[in-house]
């Protein structure tokens, strides 16, 4: 029941960045639709986390931890905000910007298919109002990659 702006907030905090915590849940602006998603994510990660601890599986501390640095900037970016502008207002690099969306674009791509698959046409229809919207200006639809 979430919008498509909504659901791509979600997304970006799957980055990588987790080695940077300038930014945590309680202190990042976004509505309480999308904060009640991120705080469920919490809760199924720590206890991803604990059984991993309980079942002594050796993991990365870091794995189950979400990133909350690109939130606000990619929502900025998905309202239409210039890249120049993004990228001075919360003071990233346009290249780690690039990245950051392609990365996204990436993770509606396997939405995508998902959504397909389960014949979710009310999915497929917000991702295809939003696409143009994340893949803009600086970001190229092209990838270095093959797409299969």
């Amino acid at each position: 029941n979430l919008e498509a702006e909504e659901i791509l907030t979600i997304l970006s905090c799957f980055g990588d960045d987790k080695e940077s915590e300038s930014y945590f849940l309680h202190n990042i602006k976004v509505s309480d639709r999308v904060r009640k998603v991120l705080e469920t994510f919490e809760d199924i990660a720590a206890g991803f986390k604990k059984e991993e601890e309980y079942f002594q599986i050796p993991s990365d501390p870091k794995f189950w931890k979400l990133c909350y640095n690109w939130v606000e900037p990619i929502q900025a970016w998905l309202k239409g905000e210039h890249a120049a502008n993004v990228c001075t207002d919360y003071g990233i690099f346009e290249g780690n910007l690039v990245r950051m969306i392609s990365k996204i674009a990436n993770g509606l791509d396997e939405l995508t298919a998902m959504a397909t698959y389960s014949q979710d046409i009310d999915l497929l229809t917000k991702i295809e109002a939003i696409k143009p919207r994340l893949i803009r200006d600086v970001i190229q639809q092209d990838s270095l990659y093959l797409h299969l």
